[in-house]
């Protein structure tokens, strides 16, 4: 059976929320550390539904883990584990982060997270060799499974992408689970604009008459923060895009803008500004 784009990102977000809810939200003084994230331990349910299962390595840690961590003996699951942890026996909540990146590159690429089937020392055994080999040459698109390469939106795959990416990153530089939610949440608030416009389009509805944008992207080196803004094609005015909006409308004029369509017809309309020296 085929697994759609949106029903993956669906299956990735609850996943995320699962993790989210027990490293911040189970109870006000403790965080739970599953240390097992994998594939096998997520289960799907009655409309593909996902849930964490299997918490028989789980650890109860401190909320502020910030400034704190826990000294254990590394478990896990080979392909899974991360690298900080089992090198030092630090375990942090960014444990679990890291894993959850490795799942997330699973479901994006169509193959596990190890394949034992490679001769030794290939670079393609483990996923996340793999997934950083491409990414860092800008090739990660030749990785994606092809039944999600033909149907997901690009604006989409860019921000599953880079926050799975992220994830794997080195330590306190991975995001937390909230900041993965946001960014999950994102990427499918995107692909279900992009869907829904591609289904109106094919069945001859009429379309609401939204202007399309030009999206620029400045980043500011001091915050260390990357702000977008649109500008208006009516008035011309630039105004900071609203977080998690597809649609609205510019405060100037009025007009109604829609991101995700201008997205989806034209790539040349997506202007990158690069930072000043």
């Amino acid at each position: 059976m085929e697994v759609l784009t949106i029903q993956r990102l669906r299956i990735c977000l609850d996943v995320a929320r699962g993790i989210k809810y027990f490293h911040h939200d189970v109870e006000p003084q403790v965080s739970i550390i599953h240390r097992d994230i994998k594939s096998a331990n997520i289960l799907l349910g009655e409309n593909w539904n996902a849930k964490v299962s299997d918490f028989g390595l789980a650890r109860i840690a401190p909320v502020d883990m910030q400034t704190t961590f826990l000294i254990s003996s590394p478990c896990g699951t080979h392909g899974y584990m991360d690298p900080d942890y089992y090198l030092h026996s630090y375990l942090t909540k960014e444990t679990d982060v890291y894993s959850f990146g490795i799942v997330l590159f699973e479901i994006l690429c169509g193959r596990p997270a190890r394949v034992t089937t490679y001769e030794e020392k290939d670079y393609r055994e483990f996923l996340q060799v793999l997934v950083r080999k491409h990414y860092e040459s800008g090739t990660l698109e030749e990785i994606v499974h092809f039944a999600i390469r033909d149907q997901v939106n690009e604006a989409s795959l860019l921000t599953f992408s880079n926050i799975a990416y992220q994830c794997l990153m080195s330590g306190h530089k991975r995001p937390t689970m909230k900041e993965v939610v946001i960014n999950l949440q994102k990427a499918l608030d995107i692909q279900r604009a992009a869907d829904e416009y591609e289904y109106d389009t094919d069945h001859h509805q009429e379309q609401p008459r939204y202007t399309g944008f030009t999206f620029k992207l400045y980043s500011d080196k001091m915050m260390n923060t990357e702000v977008r803004l649109v500008q208006c094609p009516t008035c011309r005015k630039l105004l900071q895009e609203p977080s998690g909006l597809l649609l609205y409308e510019c405060g100037g004029c009025g007009t109604k803008l829609q991101g995700s369509l201008i997205q989806q017809r034209s790539e040349k309309m997506i202007q990158m500004i690069p930072p000043e020296n």
